[in-house]
């Protein structure tokens, strides 16, 4: 069988419009003290960069894709893949220590489909992000980025400021009346912290019932 290079084209852009994205869904406090991760920082998009046109893309690995940080990327040869890379001015360190102020660029797919949020990248627009990179980095569906006053920020931004890495999860405790847990909290939204007695227990968390099964697996 001999294909020829128009109907292998398209085949191959079939597939990639055929991709769909799917993350795994992953707890706020969880990330904040991953050693892996050097900084979380909220930004502010600044404008567009114009650069060089049809420059490739080099093939990721799915399990690592999105990368959390990459050299910037202005497109790619296929338009059905284009990126778009902007300029962002850094406004806070959740974690990490820099110079405030500072520019960093910010790279994402156009297409949702593939994890993409380049659409989302407009001028003044800010955004919450890990990266280990304070020059470069690429933001995607699956990556730990957030829109600043988007629908998951009320519970995001609690963890951010709060959460206190030093408390061991396994000794955190929620008490609600007579009811007591200890250990993991599998609520996305609670984050561990000291008390007045400089206990660390559980705040911001919906009830014991969702930090044992978190609220988008339980059935109404």
């Amino acid at each position: 069988m001999s294909w020829s290079v128009p109907i292998i084209v398209l085949w191959v852009g079939l597939l990639g419009v055929a991709e769909s994205c799917s993350c795994a869904r992953r707890r706020y406090n969880a990330e904040v003290c991953d050693d892996r991760i050097k900084y979380i920082i909220k930004v502010r998009i600044e404008e567009e960069i114009n650069g060089k046109k049809d420059k490739p893309v080099e093939e990721a690995n799915t399990l690592d894709w999105p990368p959390l940080t990459t050299e910037p990327v202005t497109s790619t040869s296929m338009g059905w893949y284009s990126m778009r890379t902007v300029r962002a001015k850094i406004l806070q360190f959740y974690k990490g220590k820099g110079q405030i102020g500072s520019d960093i660029i910010l790279t994402s797919g156009m297409m949702d489909s593939m994890c993409g949020i380049g659409g989302w990248l407009e001028p003044g627009r800010e955004f919450a992000l890990s990266t280990n990179n304070l020059d470069a980095a690429t933001m995607g569906l699956c990556s730990f980025n957030f829109v600043v006053g988007g629908w998951e920020w009320e519970k995001v931004e609690p963890v951010l400021k709060n959460h206190d890495c030093d408390c061991k999860l396994q000794e955190c405790k929620l008490r609600v009346n007579r009811k007591v847990l200890r250990g993991m909290c599998k609520d996305p939204a609670a984050y561990c912290a000291r008390d007045e007695d400089d206990k660390c227990r559980w705040f911001n968390a919906e009830s014991i019932d969702s930090c044992r099964m978190p609220p988008y697996l339980r059935r109404h």
